[in-house]
């Protein structure tokens, strides 16, 4: 692990601009109707899910979405978001797992994760200590 980074994980992120992108789904298992049923969670919920990768570094908190997800949505790009600007850090409830909110004035973002709880702990300690 590089020496700058606190912490990384596997998550799925709530991505609000995400949208499936049916061609990435042509020969895979199981993807039949996937796309429908991906678009009417969309619908519903105001987004998707995204899996990927949240980096925690002493300044920022990034997300990177992983090259499968990254071949099925559309608008499911990097996010980092600098810990100068992070107002709260709250662990959600979840289905299974919790979800992290990690709020500043420009969005809300949420990554569900195994260990939930003590990523939202290492988040919000090194936000403090950037602060």
């Amino acid at each position: 692990m590089d020496e700058n980074v606190i912490d990384s994980k596997v998550v799925n992120a709530f991505v609000e601009d995400a949208d499936v992108e049916p061609s990435g789904l042509d020969g895979l298992v199981g993807s039949s109707g996937a796309a429908d049923r991906a678009e009417a969670y969309r619908k519903k919920h105001g987004g998707l899910w995204v899996g990927g990768r949240a980096t925690l570094t002493p300044t920022t908190l990034a997300f990177v979405p992983n090259g499968a997800n990254r071949a099925v949505h559309r608008g499911a790009d990097d996010v980092e978001v600098p810990l100068s600007a992070v107002t709260s850090v709250e662990v959600e409830g979840g289905f299974g797992t919790k979800v992290v909110a990690v709020r500043s004035p420009q969005r809300t973002l949420r990554l569900r994760c195994w260990g939930a709880r003590s990523f939202a702990t290492e988040i919000d300690d090194a936000r403090r200590a950037h602060g």
